[in-house]
């Protein structure tokens, strides 16, 4: 059995190929645990409960972490606290490397723009074009609720620049994140619990659907919010809604189900 272990700034996922690859996510919103620079005692915590849950002997596990241990200056304290806690040696990614091992994760051939929205950071590249922004889902809601700001100005003042430099980056745009599921999964009305990403591999999403999914978290209430798209995960993919529709004119996108956790398993 080989497991892969992605930390990632919103959402704790696992990768676990056993004949047959299976995946699991929890949503952790360990950006929202970011102060003074550091993840707090209270995102620590939580980290730790959430591995601790896990069914598996994670000292053999591949463990790599984002943009959230990037930035936080006792990164290297909490991987020593996980190494005495867990076993594993936890690897903290750079934004090219994430990048890198996406797309080997996701596995198409020939070139394509791959487009992953993390929590604090976001990764667009091609075969031999890249374009890192020191921004994502979390670090974007919490400036947005900061300076009340409305979110969809922000959205495209911030993100619109960079419409003109992606128009030359190849097609089609793969999504490696999990906003365009969550749309097809409310077009379909389908429960988060009853979601399974495979079945959305390769599927096709347009702007349509997400606008939908936008008009749904906007008019829907709170119950109904974590009955389709699971516990404190609204405002991320709200964010990740207004991403894609800013930084792309494009209409039609391809969906992966992999990403940077398959990437880790290949390498």
């Amino acid at each position: 059995m080989n497991l892969a272990i992605d930390i990632g700034s919103n959402t704790l996922k696992i990768a676990v190929f056993d004949e047959v690859l299976k995946n699991y996510e929890k949503v952790l919103n360990l950006g929202l645990f970011y102060e003074n620079e550091c993840i707090n005692d209270e995102g620590i915590k939580v980290l730790i409960n959430a591995l601790s849950e896990l069914e598996y002997d994670l000292s053999k596990a591949k463990v790599v972490a984002t943009a959230i241990f990037r930035k936080s200056k006792n990164a290297n304290e909490i991987a020593k606290l996980l190494e005495l806690r867990f076993g594993f040696k936890l690897r903290i990614l750079s934004q090219s490397e994430e990048a890198r091992l996406t797309r080997l994760g996701v596995g198409l051939d020939g070139d394509f723009t791959l487009v992953d929205v993390g929590g604090y950071s976001t990764e667009i590249s091609s075969n031999d074009k890249s374009l890192m922004l020191d921004i994502g889902l979390l670090s974007f809601y919490k400036h947005v609720k900061a300076n009340n700001l409305d979110i969809k100005d922000y959205a495209k003042e911030l993100l619109s620049p960079y419409e003109s430099e992606l128009k030359n980056y190849p097609r089609p745009i793969v999504l490696a994140s999990k906003t365009g599921i969550f749309a097809k999964s409310i077009q379909a009305n389908t429960p988060y619990n009853e979601i399974d990403d495979l079945v959305y591999h390769n599927s096709k999403v347009n702007k349509d659907e997400l606008n939908n999914l936008i008009n749904f978290i906007e008019n829907s209430s709170k119950k109904e919010r974590e009955l389709m798209l699971g516990a404190n995960r609204d405002f991320a993919v709200y964010c990740g809604a207004f991403f894609i529709n800013n930084l792309f004119k494009d209409y039609e996108f391809i969906i992966s189900a992999y990403g940077l956790k398959e990437g880790v398993l290949k390498e």
